[in-house]
Formats: structure tokens, C-alpha cells, sequence
């Protein structure tokens, strides 16, 4: 059963796995980051889009 969001004719489907994975990432994520950035897999056509899958892209940020 999929997250399902809709507003004005518009809906968003957001599959079980890629919600979890989400939320596996932020709440895994170290303490001494406030972000996480990843990527979601899906489908878009005009009045839809479904999220069917998620992961972390790893990546660090240098202050110069």
C-alpha cells in the first residue's frame, strides 16, 4: 500500500520502501549534519508522480 497525496487533480504515490528508506537515512544520518542528500525513482506523467524507490547519494561539503 503506497503513501498516497493528492491536491487540485495532482497526486503523489510514494511506495512503502521508498518511504522507509527515507526515513532510514535521515534518522542514520551523523548528528553534525542538519541534511541528507539522495535520490528518488519514479514515474511522472501530467497529473501524477510515483516514488517507487530512494537511496543516500554520498557526498561531503569543504569549506574553503
Amino acid at each position: 500500500m503506497a503513501l498516497t497525496l493528492s491536491s487540485n487533480n495532482f497526486e503523489v504515490n510514494i511506495h512503502p520502501v521508498a518511504l522507509f528508506n527515507i526515513v532510514h537515512a535521515y534518522e542514520r544520518r551523523s548528528e553534525k549534519f542538519d541534511t541528507i542528500l539522495g535520490t528518488l525513482l519514479g514515474t511522472r506523467t501530467a497529473d501524477s508522480i510515483e516514488v517507487v524507490d530512494s537511496f543516500v547519494v554520498p557526498h561531503s561539503t569543504h569549506s574553503d
